[in-house]
C-alpha cells in the first residue's frame, strides 16, 4: 500500500494532462482536493475512481485517509477494516486504525493495533508515524497502567456497549465504577443517558441530581436533568434548566452539541442553532449535528440554510440513508410541516421502507439478483434494515442475501461483520450463515474493535451425520468466534474426537442445542465452557438430556 507522501510526489515533479477519465484520472483529482483540504469534492472524485475500479485498494485507503483528515475516525477505520477484510496483510491499515483510536481517545485499541502493525515491514514514512504514536502512547502510560483502571475500562465497554443501543447491558457494567474513583461522575452521566433511552426518566433525573450535588454547574449533568424532566412531562422543568444552562460558559466543545439538544427539546430553536453552529465551528463534518442543524433550519423555515446543511451530509457519505431521505425532502418542498429533532427518518419513511423489505425477502433469487443490478442504493437501505428494524426482518433478509452466492450480495455481509455500529446479534446471524455455505476465504470478524480473521475450514466428518450436528457445530463456532481467538484448529480436533466417540459407541443425537452444548463442553474453551451450566444456557440444551449424551459417550458417569 502506498502511503500518501509517496503518492503524491508525481504530482510534485509536474501536472500530466489526462484526456481519458479513467479511475487513476479521479484518484489524481481526489489527491489534488486533499492537498488544498476540499475534503467533500475529494470525497466525490475517489469514490467515482471506486466505481470504476473496485478492486484497487489504493483508492479505498485514499477514501479511509480522507475520512481521517476530516476527523471522521470511526468511518475511517470501517473503510480500512474492508480492506483487512480483502486482504489481511495491509500492515500500514492497522497502523492507521491504531492513529484513528488515539485520536478517539481510546488508548487500549490503539496500543493493541499499533502491536499489530509491528508484525509488518514498513517504509521509512510509516516507521516515523508509527515512532510518533508510540512515544504519544508511552506519555500517556500512567492513564493505562493507574488505579483507575478497572474503572476506566468498564467506562470504555459500556460506552461501546451504548454505541450499539445495548443500554440495559451498559447501565450493569457502569454500576461497578466505584464511588472513589475520578470515573464516577462519568458513570454516572453515562448511566443517567443510558436510563432516559430505557424510558426510566424519573431514574435519569435522580443521577443528574446526584451529580449536581457534587458538581454544580456541570453542563452533561444538566442536560441530562432537563431532558429528564422533558421526557417525564414537566416542562416547565425542563425549561428552568435550559435557562440555567445559557447562563453558563462553555469550555468543552462538546458541551455545545449537549446543550443544544437540550434548547431543542425545549423549543429554544434559535439557541439551538447557534450552539449547534458553534459546535460544527469545532467539528464541521459531525454528522448528527449537521442532521439536528438542518431540521432546525426547515422548522424555522429556512430553506435553504436546512439544505445546504443537509445536502453537506449526503457529500459526507453517500450510503447514508437518512441524509438522502431528508434531502430529496427538502429538495420537494410544497408544504411546510415541522419535524421531529430525531436522527433517524419519519415513522412513515419507517414503516415504508419496512414494508417495502417484507416484500423483498419474499422475491426469488433471480428477482432479488435483479433488483441488486437496477438498484445500486439497495444495500445502502440493506444496511438501514439491519440496523433499525426488528430481529426477525434482519433474519430474513440475511438469509436471503447469504443464499444468492452472489459477489455484491457477499461481499455486503462481509462489510457488515467489520461494521462497528451493527449489534453482536446482527454480526452473529451473519457470520453463521456464511459460514453454513463452506466459505473458502477467512472472514474478518469485528468484535468490541478487536479485528479477527478466522478460518472457516470445516472438519468434513461431520458430513458423514444428520444435518443437525452441522448445524450444532456453526452454532459453536459462531460463538467461539466472538470470545475466543486462533481456535478453528483445535475446534475442529475436538469435533473430531467427539464424532469418533459418537460412531464407536453408536450414538444417533439428534436435538441441534444438546449436541452444540456437547460439543462445546467437550471443547472446554474458553474457561467459560468448562461449567456444564454455562454451556446449557448459552446453546438451550436440556439437563438431563445432555447428561445421558455425556454418559453414553463416555465423558460423564
Amino acid at each position: 500500500m502506498k502511503s500518501l507522501k509517496q503518492l503524491n510526489l508525481a504530482q510534485k515533479k509536474g501536472k500530466i494532462l489526462k484526456f481519458l477519465q479513467d479511475a487513476d484520472y479521479y484518484f489524481d483529482l481526489a489527491l489534488d482536493c486533499l492537498e488544498v483540504e476540499d475534503y467533500l469534492t475529494a470525497l466525490e472524485y475517489i469514490r467515482r475512481a471506486i466505481k470504476q475500479d473496485p478492486a484497487e485498494l489504493d483508492f479505498r485507503f485514499l477514501l479511509a485517509q480522507i475520512y481521517s483528515d476530516m476527523g471522521l475516525y470511526s468511518k475511517s477505520n470501517f473503510e480500512y477494516f474492508k480492506i483487512l477484510a480483502i486482504d489481511s496483510k495491509i500492515g500500514e491499515c492497522f497502523l492507521r486504525i491504531s492513529q484513528n483510536y488515539y485520536m478517539l481517545r481510546n488508548e487500549a485499541a490503539s496500543v493493541y493495533y499499533l502491536k499489530k502493525s509491528m508484525e509488518f515491514d514498513f517504509d521509512e514514512d510509516e516507521i516515523i508515524d508509527a515512532d510518533e504514536l508510540f512515544r504519544e502512547l508511552s506519555g500517556n502510560k500512567f492513564r493505562l497502567i493507574s488505579k483507575n483502571i478497572e474503572d476506566q475500562m468498564l467506562l470504555s465497554y459500556a460506552n461501546k456497549l451504548m454505541s450499539i443501543s445495548e443500554y440495559d447491558s451498559a447501565l450493569q457494567l457502569l454500576s461497578y465504577v466505584k464511588p472513589d474513583s475520578k470515573y464516577y461522575i462519568n458513570a454516572l452521566n453515562s448511566a443517567a443517558f443510558c436510563n432516559a433511552r430505557v424510558d426510566n426518566p424519573q431514574k435519569e433525573i435522580d443521577l443528574a441530581r446526584k451529580v449536581l450535588e457534587m458538581e454544580p454547574h456541570n453542563i452533561n449533568a444538566l442536560c441530562n436533568l432537563a431532558d429528564g424532566y422533558a421526557q417525564a412531562g414537566d416542562m416547565g422543568a425542563a425549561r428552568q434548566i435550559a435557562d440555567n444552562i445559557l447562563e453558563l460558559k462553555i469550555t468543552d466543545a462538546s458541551d455545545y452539541y449537549k446543550a443544544a439538544i437540550v434548547f431543542l427539546q425545549c423549543g429554544y430553536s434559535r439557541q439551538a442553532i447557534k450552539y449547534l453552529c458553534d459546535f460544527l465551528s469545532y467539528y464541521p463534518y459531525h454528522e448528527a449535528g449537521l442532521l439536528l442543524l438542518s431540521l432546525a433550519y426547515y422548522n424555522q423555515k429556512e430553506l435553504e440554510l436546512a439544505k445546504e446543511c443537509i445536502y453537506k451530509l449526503v457529500r459526507i457519505d453517500n450510503t447514508n440513508t437518512i441524509a438522502k431521505y431528508y434531502n430529496q425532502y427538502f429538495q420537494n418542498h410544497k408544504e411546510f410541516k415541522e419535524l421531529e429533532y430525531i436522527k433517524q427518518v419519519p415513522k412513515d419513511e419507517c414503516d415504508r421502507r419496512i414494508e417495502m423489505f417484507e416484500e423483498i425477502v419474499s422475491y426469488s433469487s433471480a428477482e432479488l439478483i435483479k433488483l441488486i443490478k437496477t438498484n445500486h442504493q439497495f444495500f445502502d437501505y440493506a444496511k438501514w434494515i439491519l440496523d433499525y428494524a426488528e430481529i426477525d426482518l434482519s433474519q430474513k433478509l440475511i438469509e436471503k442475501l447469504a443464499r444468492l452466492r452472489n459477489f455484491k450480495a457477499q461481499m455486503f455481509l462481509r462489510e457488515c461483520l467489520v461494521d462497528s455500529s451493527l449489534s453482536f446479534v446482527i454480526k452473529q446471524r451473519i457470520l453463521k450463515k456464511l459460514l453454513s455455505i463452506l466459505p473458502s476465504k477467512k472472514i474478518a470478524l469485528l468484535h468490541e474493535e478487536e479485528l479477527k480473521f478466522i478460518s472457516p475450514k470445516i472438519n468434513k466428518t461431520i458430513f458423514d451425520y444428520p444435518k443437525t450436528y452441522f448445524e450444532a457445530y456453526i452454532d459453536v463456532f459462531t460463538s467461539l468466534a466472538f470470545v475466543d481467538k486462533d481456535f478453528e484448529t483445535e475446534f475442529n480436533r475436538s469435533i473430531k474426537r467427539t464424532l469418533n466417540l459418537c460412531k464407536a459407541r453408536n450414538a444417533n443425537f439428534k436435538s441441534k442445542k444438546n449436541l452444540a452444548a456437547l460439543f462445546a463442553y467437550n471443547f472446554k474453551r474458553p474457561e467459560i465452557f468448562r461449567n456444564l451450566n454455562t454451556v446449557i444456557k448459552v446453546f438451550g440444551a436440556n439437563r438431563q438430556t445432555l447428561k445421558k449424551y455425556l454418559i453414553k459417550l463416555g465423558l460423564e458417569k
